[in-house]
């Protein structure tokens, strides 16, 4: 019964915060939004009235009541606003976010989709809405890298090794769990292993992130009484380039976990770019060709710097790649076509990235070892649930471990 009550009494207050958080941090992109739309609407309104001066007598009288008008409505705006926030800010005193709080699914998946159209912005405003980089475990508890109770343990065959699981853009480590499906809990079972899950901020540049996992990683190898001998990196789309650059600054740098990197396994990544940010970026220059459109560009320039760093993806190559040849690397594509000829392939490719930037031709020309496998009849998100793609990490790992390859 007491078990009962603590459970929803958790939940309420769980459900408060939540309200909370969307509450204030809603209003603070509300604001942020409205002004947008202000400046937009006034530089449209400008670009006329300055086309239309050789044939408007009124043109020098508009110009100053234009602006006074628009400063007006920014200035009404600011305040109303304002006031709201401040009545919004005592819910974060009597509702507050709890440090290690677990997200309610539908407000985390939510959070993460903002997250990855604006979270770059979202993190530069300091709105409570931008997610922090964090270790979860399975139910979605954050990890307290500082706790040593936290740190991963040994499993019951004497094996120390660590999977950590890398989500995509606009995802969150909640994906890792559906269908019926938990790819952690089944990697842990097969090889005994311990699994970990990231939850980031999809909207920050990937460089910028796969720094931020490396320093984490790096703050767990080193705060860990005995730290995991071998780590395996799983990435699913944006979630491998990112995995790629926390190698490529952990090796720059010198941290110690790199050297217990065994696998970097990549789940439809786009290494080479993907279609539709490439589509985005065509269009944001569409639209700047003309003055009367070219206002407009500031709703593709809201974008994140995520979405904008998958135009080109993450070349292969350098130090990391070369100078570390005992890491093996798994390359992943899915394609909606039947077979390697089908020309879905290229053309669509799994829906978001076709199989050229999956299985990027130039990783190939580096000393990395790198297996590559392609699934047919498959979307970008079957990827993350289709037991044969399951089978196949399973396997390519396990004949890793049997090689002795990791380092026990």
């Amino acid at each position: 019964m007491t078990d009962t009550h603590d459970k929803s009494v958790e939940r309420r207050a769980t459900g408060w915060a939540t309200a909370g958080l969307w509450l204030r941090g809603g209003l603070d992109l509300a604001g942020d939004i409205y002004r947008g739309t202000v400046d937009m609407v006034e530089n449209v309104h400008a670009t006329i009235s300055d086309r239309s001066r050789p044939v408007n007598p009124t043109a020098r009288f508009e110009a100053p009541i234009r602006q006074l008008v628009y400063r007006q409505v920014r200035d009404i705006g600011a305040l109303s606003f304002a006031l709201s926030r401040a009545s919004a800010a005592p819910s974060a005193r009597f509702a507050p976010w709890p440090q290690h709080a677990r997200s309610a699914d539908v407000s985390l998946h939510l959070q993460s989709a903002l997250n990855g159209v604006c979270g770059d912005y979202l993190a530069r405003r300091a709105n409570v809405l931008a997610l922090d980089m964090a270790f979860v475990d399975a139910s979605g508890d954050i990890f307290d890298l500082d706790d040593a109770a936290a740190t991963p343990q040994p499993g019951d065959d004497g094996r120390d090794h660590l999977v950590v699981l890398i989500h995509g853009l606009g995802m969150n480590d909640r994906h890792w769990q559906a269908r019926g499906t938990d790819m952690g809990a089944r990697l842990a079972a097969d090889l005994g292993a311990t699994t970990w899950r990231l939850r980031y901020n999809t909207g920050r540049p990937i460089a910028d992130n796969g720094q931020a996992l490396a320093e984490r990683m790096e703050q767990l190898w080193l705060s860990a009484e005995r730290p995991a001998r071998t780590i395996t990196l799983v990435g699913h789309s944006m979630g491998g380039l990112v995995a790629r650059r926390a190698l490529e600054y952990g090796h720059g740098v010198g941290h110690g976990w790199v050297g217990c990197l065994d696998a970097l396994v990549c789940l439809g990544s786009p290494h080479h770019g993907a279609p539709l940010a490439r589509l985005g970026h065509l269009l944001d220059r569409g639209l700047a060709w003309s003055e009367f459109s070219r206002p407009f560009t500031a709703i593709l320039d809201a974008r994140s710097a995520g979405v904008k760093d998958l135009r080109d993806g993450v070349a292969w190559g350098g130090p990391a790649a070369d100078e570390a040849p005992e890491i093996g690397y798994l390359l992943i594509a899915a394609t909606l076509g039947l077979s390697d000829d089908d020309w879905l392939g290229e053309s669509l490719g799994d829906l978001l990235v076709n199989v050229s930037s999956a299985a990027d031709a130039r990783s190939q020309r580096t000393g990395a070892a790198i297996a590559l496998e392609v699934f047919h009849r498959l979307n970008h998100f079957d990827l993350l649930y289709d037991e044969a793609v399951y089978v196949r990490i399973r396997d390519w790992l396990v004949a890793r471990q049997n090689s002795h390859v990791l380092k026990y």
